[in-house]
Parts: structure tokens; C-alpha cells; sequence
């Protein structure tokens, strides 16, 4: 199953007329995705007065199964509990992040938040993904 996931998250990345959209989280949107971040230990980059955290969500529907959804840090994948995925759900469909069809059965979504802060400067935390039209 990791591997699957793996292999689809390196499928959807590969679409070269895709153009980048991001967009920022409202207040409760940004309480979630640092619960997400706190729970799963979500590697803090520092670089400098600047910190950084990122990851991806990736939902995966494969035929009349329930949605799969995931949390990547890069060199980690976790799956998501229900309690988790919801919110996510209606996060996904406010900023309209579109699927790919993988093939004939199977659906994939899949968006990077990053949360980043330099200085004294509050973090701010968007949401990004690739618009496939």
C-alpha cells in the first residue's frame, strides 16, 4: 500500500501543464493542519531567523472503496485516522484541489501546506497544489 501511494504521489507531480495555485487557511484550517504536523512530528526546516514546515496531503479513492487519506514529510507516510481526514475533505473542496484519474479506478488528491515564519513574524500557512486545467 506505501508503495502504491508513493508511486501515485510521483504520477500526479509529473504533469507538466499544470499551473501552481496557492492559497492561504483560514484560522481553523491553520489550527488543524499544526495538530497534523504536531501528531505526525513534522520536521521543522530552519534556515537562518526563518522556519519552515511542510508536508503533503494525498487523498486516495481506488473504485467504490473509502477515500485513503495521507500525510508525506518527505521521507515518511502516515495514514490518516477518520477523525483526521474529515476536515481535510471540506479543506480540499473550499480550495477545490482537483483529482487525477490514475487509471480507470482509481483517484488521486494530493496538496503541500506550509506553514513558514522569519523573524518575529507570525506563521502563515497556505495551501498548494496543482491546477490541472
Amino acid at each position: 500500500m506505501k508503495s502504491m501511494i508513493i508511486f501515485l504521489i510521483a504520477f500526479v507531480s509529473f504533469n507538466v501543464s499544470a499551473k501552481a495555485v496557492s492559497k492561504s487557511l483560514t484560522s481553523e484550517e491553520t489550527q488543524l493542519v499544526v495538530e497534523l504536523a504536531n501528531n505526525y512530528q513534522v520536521p521543522l526546516k530552519v534556515s537562518g531567523p526563518c522556519n519552515k514546515v511542510e508536508f503533503d496531503i494525498i487523498d486516495s479513492v481506488k473504485g467504490f472503496n473509502p477515500a485513503v487519506w495521507s500525510l508525506n514529510t518527505g521521507n515518511m507516510t502516515y495514514l490518516l485516522e477518520e477523525s483526521e481526514a474529515t476536515p481535510l475533505v471540506y479543506l480540499f473542496d473550499r480550495v477545490e484541489v482537483p483529482s487525477v484519474l490514475i487509471n480507470s479506478f482509481t483517484q488521486v488528491s494530493r496538496a503541500t501546506v506550509t506553514g513558514s515564519s522569519c523573524g518575529f513574524n507570525p506563521y502563515k500557512w497556505t495551501i498548494s497544489f496543482d491546477d490541472l486545467e
